[in-house]
């Protein structure tokens, strides 16, 4: 990977910028995939609670460079090392996507045998959005070919696009798509013929927005993100709150050795040949000792020849045997 590429972040006037055109319910959630070392999404946080005070804004993201992730840590709700491709992420569950790839150096064209990384990206995540959910979509404007738009108008409505503000060095000619995601998706040929039109075309600068025209809908913690490499500190927080733990430490506490165990339902006969047998019950039992034993033997047979060739068959058989000393020092087995 060229890190130049990875390393070209959002910068803060495009993040603020786009939080002018936001409207957020009382609680919200918004997934970056690609999160870097978070300070997009938390500059995103930050804009929003600064403009509507107590309101929750729950931000989530994926990283897969682990020093990146390490810093982005403290900086988000919650945090997925590894591939977003690997991560486990409910469907439908984030009130906003932002999505802002690192930008591929390979060149697509017509006989390319697969997906530049910004469509591989889009696709792979925009699932994860709720209807009604809003994409804030960065990408080369050079991306913004016919199958860009008919996949961008098959699941959204409302698009809008424009240019990096022209004070923002651009050496990628990154462009900003808002939309809302189409609770059903249905294919718009006129649009889509508009926005493959504008891939040569000067867009207008990202602006900041007089009214907030995108609001978002209203979603809590995603049931299901679970990150493809499990962080040891998250793990111990997870294990602490799991009702597991509480009751595996419950059975492996010492109890008060006056306290006698006792069997749910009443033992029968089979029962405690089981126990004797497999070694459970084994010490003091009244005034004798008593130890069981299984031991397996593996019988051959011999049945004669089949087609010149002579036919052995192997079987194993399990004994059990029960062995009792008895006070005046008789042992004696029970089979």
């Amino acid at each position: 990977m060229d890190r130049d590429l990875y390393m070209d972040t959002t910068p803060y006037s495009v993040v603020k910028r786009i939080a002018s055109f936001l409207d957020i319910p009382d609680i919200c959630s918004i997934l970056d995939p690609g999160c870097g070392d978070g300070t997009a999404i938390a500059e995103l946080k930050g804009e929003l609670e600064q403009e509507f005070g107590n309101k929750s804004i729950l931000t989530y993201g994926v990283e897969q460079d682990l020093a990146l992730a390490n810093e982005a840590k403290n900086k988000l709700t919650k945090l997925a090392k590894g591939s977003y491709e690997r991560a486990r992420i409910s469907h439908g569950a984030f009130s906003m996507l932002f999505l802002h790839p690192s930008v591929d150096s390979i060149e697509e064209d017509s006989a390319s045998l697969g997906m530049r990384k910004e469509r591989v990206m889009y696709v792979d995540n925009v699932n994860y959005l709720a209807p009604g959910g809003i994409i804030a979509y960065i990408i080369p404007q050079s991306s913004l070919n016919r199958t860009m738009a008919r996949m961008l108008t098959y699941r959204f409505t409302r698009l809008e696009f424009y240019s990096y503000p022209q004070e923002e060095r651009n050496p990628y000619n990154k462009i900003i798509i808002l939309g809302v995601y189409k609770p059903q998706k249905f294919y718009e040929p006129e649009k889509e013929e508009l926005i493959a039109n504008l891939k040569d075309v000067p867009l207008p600068p990202l602006p900041y927005s007089q009214r907030r025209k995108y609001q978002l809908p209203e979603k809590d913690h995603p049931k299901i993100f679970r990150p493809e490499i499990i962080d040891p500190e998250d793990l111990i927080v997870e294990v602490e709150k799991s009702n597991v733990w509480s009751k595996l430490e419950q059975t492996l506490a010492i109890g008060d050795s006056e306290v006698e165990a006792r069997p749910p339902i009443p033992l029968h006969q089979g029962h405690i040949a089981l126990l004797l047998a497999s070694g459970n019950l084994d010490g003091k039992i009244s005034n004798h000792m008593v130890k069981g034993m299984i031991t397996k033997d593996n019988i051959v047979t011999e049945t004669g020849r089949v087609d010149d060739k002579r036919k052995t068959t192997h079987r194993d058989r399990y004994s059990i045997s029960v062995k009792i000393l008895e006070s005046d020092g008789t042992v004696r087995t029970l089979a």
